[in-house]
């Protein structure tokens, strides 16, 4: 979108300011000659939503003759104090809804750039399944650091790349200030923080589905920002570094649905100081049951995690796949009822492997996998057709062409249901660049994939920050950048559909009423016939794991069902949430 207007001007025109604007990543340049009007080119959409409670930062780089003046302003009003190059909102409010700018003066004049508008929602902003969500480490204002740490966002998009909404996720503990930091991991609280640079920050943040759709996982560091420490991925046999596995709902809900202070930090009795200690993704069955991949230091990078299973706490007896190598990991996903993890270093050979089901082991246990798909380069996400049959590998390596393995994204085929599969091609995704994050649409027009069917559309994330997106219509196939983050302070990891989809309902609270000591909680819009969990809890922070089950009841023929529950008068408050099965 380019605009076009006159800016408020003092002294020569001949003189010349440019500012660069980002909003997340907005960027905003104005320019001013004797003959031209300045032009603004937002890169990012005009307008940002937010849910309240999260921060937005605004960043303004600007160049001119002698020293450079700023100010910021709210819907036209000047906002107090806000003099510098950059303006950090936080805990927004929906008060803080509105159009937002910042003159920007030199020697010569007064420049006004256009406004870029603001709109804070009170309630969580939902993900529809159709788009992309992208996994954003940094503000634009932060300083992407290994040691402190970087915000987490969630940003949604649609397939052709036009932004809908962010979703922060929380990056200090309850009732800390932003900014305050901590050297000590923020257990209980639902703070997450990854690294924007050093180690293992590019493999960090992949982005998993849960088997039903229904559930977007990842891991992170449980720390606050920023995190004071030297290194926020590392720690000591026995630390206090935490780990956290989060989900987040088609609603835009989020939960830290598990915290551990053994994974991948060596405190499982397995320390091993040659090895770095990082998670990079996580996939869930349940909210409860958690399959991870990262950097180990012994005992393989692909673990289990059970959030109610007191054998598995605070690194006693988390249980592993054997045959999964210490630092080779990537994305772990379940495909059918199969767990499956891509592996650059296993002993068989670098690719994909499958494990039979996905089971929980006892604590201290462990199971093996069998070699999947050799790729033989660096396998990070991947794909899988509905039937099994073709393969999309997301590689890291360097692109070289469309016949050859390396980076980008690599078709494998069978024309077989038991396996043997093919390499075909490999689709480059930005230059010469390897892929990081992969998401791929499978049209259901094709009823049977391999070697003869095309037109998945891909999307892809890589290690310049490039978002780029591919109909696979054979190895001539071409990508499309939709997003280049690359000069604003901020990285992009992992990528996914959001959770959610067609065959499946999402059911809502359509009523609550109270009479004496009972109220009656009325839920909406389910299968009829389903099942589902009423959970409860007096404490909205604790992880939605962590909440008991109360009520297990079925959606009526109509889809609808009321509960009615006894009030404890002794309670100032209480939670209510369903949870579908």
């Amino acid at each position: 979108m380019r605009i076009t207007h006159d800016p408020i001007m003092h002294g020569p025109l001949a003189r010349r300011c440019i500012a660069f604007l980002s909003f997340l990543g907005f960027v905003v340049i104005c320019g001013r000659s004797a003959t031209a009007a300045p032009v603004i080119d937002f890169v990012y959409p005009p307008v940002i939503n937010e849910a309240a409670g999260g921060h937005v930062a605004f960043q303004v780089s600007a160049s001119g003759t002698g020293p450079l003046s700023y100010q910021w302003y709210q819907s036209n009003l000047p906002i107090s104090g806000q003099t510098g190059s950059s303006l950090v909102l936080t805990n927004i409010q929906t008060t803080n809804s509105g159009e937002y700018e910042v003159t920007v003066g030199d020697s010569s004049g007064t420049y006004v750039i256009n406004s870029v508008t603001l709109s804070v929602s009170a309630m969580a902003i939902p993900l529809y399944f159709s788009n992309l969500v992208v996994l954003r480490v940094g503000d634009g204002v932060q300083e992407l650091s290994g040691s402190t740490g970087n915000t987490i966002y969630l940003d949604q998009y649609t397939t052709n790349g036009t932004y809908v909404s962010s979703l922060q996720i929380p990056d200090e503990s309850e009732g800390a200030n932003y900014g305050a930091g901590s050297s000590a991991s923020v257990y209980g609280s639902p703070a997450l923080l990854l690294p924007g640079v050093g180690n293992d920050c590019i493999n960090a943040g992949l982005l998993s589905l849960s088997p039903n759709g229904q559930l977007l996982t990842f891991g992170a560091y449980c720390e606050n920002y920023p995190f004071r420490g030297s290194d926020m991925t590392t720690a000591a046999d026995g630390g206090p570094y935490w780990r956290g596995l989060a989900t987040v709902d088609a609603s835009g809900r989020y939960t830290l649905a598990s915290t551990n202070s053994g994974l991948y930090t060596g405190a499982n009795g397995n320390s091993n100081s040659g090895v770095n200690h990082s998670i990079r993704g996580c996939v869930t069955t349940d909210g409860t049951n958690f399959w991870t991949a990262g950097q180990a230091g012994a005992g393989g990078g692909v673990k289990c995690l059970n959030s109610q299973n007191s054998g598995y706490a605070n690194g006693r007896g988390i249980p592993y796949v054997s045959t999964s190598s210490l630092t080779g990991t990537h994305a772990v996903q379940i495909f059918g009822t199969n767990l499956v993890y891509s592996d650059a270093l296993a002993g068989n050979g670098a690719g994909l492997y499958i494990c039979d089901g996905a089971p929980q082991p006892p604590a201290n246990s462990s199971i093996t996998a069998r070699l999947l798909l050799n790729e033989g380069g660096q396998p990070n996400d991947f794909a899988i057709s509905p039937d099994g049959r073709t393969i999309y590998v997301a590689d890291g390596g360097v692109f070289a062409n469309s016949f050859t393995r390396g980076g980008g994204i690599q078709r494998w085929d069978t024309n077989t249901i038991s396996g043997g599969y093919t390499f075909s091609y490999t689709l480059p995704v930005d230059g010469t660049n390897g892929a990081l994050g992969l998401a791929v649409s499978f049209p259901a027009t094709v009823a049977q994939w391999g070697s003869n069917a095309f037109g998945a559309a891909l999307f892809a994330t890589d290690a310049a920050n490039v978002l780029s997106s591919i109909i696979d219509n054979g190895p001539s196939s071409t990508a499309t950048v939709l997003l280049n983050a690359a000069p604003y302070k901020e990285v992009l990891r992992g990528i996914r559909f959001a959770p959610g989809n067609e065959s499946i309902s999402q059911p809502f609270v359509s009523s609550v009423s109270v009479s004496g000591a009972q109220v009656s909680i009325t839920v909406a819009n389910g299968q009829p016939g389903r099942a589902f969990y009423l959970l409860s809890s007096t404490n909205l922070a604790l992880p939605l794991a962590q909440w008991p089950i109360i009520a297990t009841n079925f959606y009526s023929f109509d889809g609808t069902r009321t509960n009615f529950l006894i009030i404890n008068p002794q309670e100032s408050q209480r939670f209510y949430c369903i949870k579908q099965q």
